[in-house]
């Protein structure tokens, strides 16, 4: 469900940005108390979890940045803060607006309502600033998650709001080999800071790691990993690449990047089509049959088993909404990163 704006927008400078969101709370209360004997709708709810920022390099990425923030919320109440950041501008200007954000009420129950703050930067002045303008304006009483899908990571304005952060999400869906090594070498980095790091491709990637590892609960079935001859791995470059790190991290050399290809897609959706891998004694593979189906089949000693699962593709706001709602370190996806330069060799059919 979309978001709809219940205060604002008004625009603020960063010093006053509580005054001017009080401002407008105070505004929807009469409003919202359906005044005057109108029944009007039920009281707004002010609510927060979390400190979201979400930060982008031009106004049209920002603006869909909002859109998918206003669709989760009801997931996952937050203050919302916006970042529309261009340093290669001219003049150097900083701009906030501030608005509150709501749902549309559920059956009469009470709507929730969440903070947003934009913050538009033009110019590397005023780019370099928004670490320090983003701080001030944190609810000090909630976590802060990161959200910057491709971020440049040796970019000093990156590595400011990285550090005040608890956790960093970001998006490889479109990343190169290069940035794959890049978000890895990060990752190293974020333990110094106490950063946790989480990928949307990756958990976009987690059905299919499952139906696949579920092969191997079966002590008959764990033997073949032993006498592995080839793999192959069906999907978007960077998909491809998690998928084999990961099988390199619990398999080690029984699993070198030698033994597998990748056959890259185009396109968005879905980011993986499909793992096969033959081993002496069968095949294993999971596919994608459709936007809804996957399909988990395997043939050893010329038996053939083979079971559908409903899996749904995920749209980025309840993707997103999982990861805020979990700080902690996801150990198998820092330990998959942790092995990506050894298998970011892998072929490409």
């Amino acid at each position: 469900m979309n978001a709809t704006t219940l205060a604002g927008p008004t625009e603020a400078d960063v010093l006053s940005v509580e005054s001017a969101l009080e401002k407008l709370w105070k505004a929807l209360a009469p409003a919202s108390a359906g005044g005057d004997g109108d029944d009007g709708p039920p009281p707004g709810m002010r609510a927060s979890l979390v400190n979201l920022i979400s930060v982008s390099g031009n106004s049209g990425e920002a603006d869909s940045a909002a859109e998918t923030v206003g669709r989760m919320i009801g997931r996952v109440p937050c203050r919302a803060i916006i970042v529309d950041s261009d340093p290669n501008a001219e003049a150097a200007t900083l701009k906030t607006q501030v608005r509150v954000i709501g749902e549309g009420i559920p059956f009469g129950e009470r709507q929730v309502g969440c903070e947003e703050v934009r913050l538009t930067a033009r110019g590397s002045a005023a780019v370099n600033a928004l670490p320090s303008a983003a701080a001030s304006i944190y609810d000090g009483d909630l976590p802060i998650v990161l959200w910057w899908p491709k971020p440049p990571f040796d970019r000093a304005d990156f590595k400011r709001f990285a550090a005040d952060a608890d956790r960093v999400v970001v998006d490889s869906a479109t990343f190169t080999r290069t940035d794959l090594v890049g978000l890895a070498n990060f990752i190293t980095q974020s333990r110094k800071m106490r950063t946790a790091v989480s990928d949307l491709d990756w958990s976009r990637l987690t059905p299919y790691r499952q139906l696949f590892a579920q092969f191997f609960d079966s002590a008959h079935c764990r033997e073949q990993l032993s006498q592995i001859e080839s793999v192959t791995i069906e999907a978007q470059e960077a998909a491809g690449l998690l998928m084999s790190a990961w099988l390199y991290s619990r398999l080690e050399e029984a699993c070198p990047s030698s033994k597998v290809t990748l056959r890259a897609t185009e396109g968005v959706r879905p980011v993986f089509r499909s793992i096969v891998m033959k081993t002496r004694g069968g095949e294993f593979a999971v596919t994608r049959k459709d936007e809804d189906t996957v399909e988990a089949k395997y043939t050893l000693d010329g038996e053939s088993t083979h079971r559908m699962a409903r899996i749904g593709l995920s749209p980025v706001e309840q993707l997103l909404a999982e990861e805020v709602g979990f700080l902690g370190r996801d150990r198998a996806f820092d330990t998959t990163m942790k092995w990506l330069a050894k298998t970011a060799q892998v072929k490409t059919a």
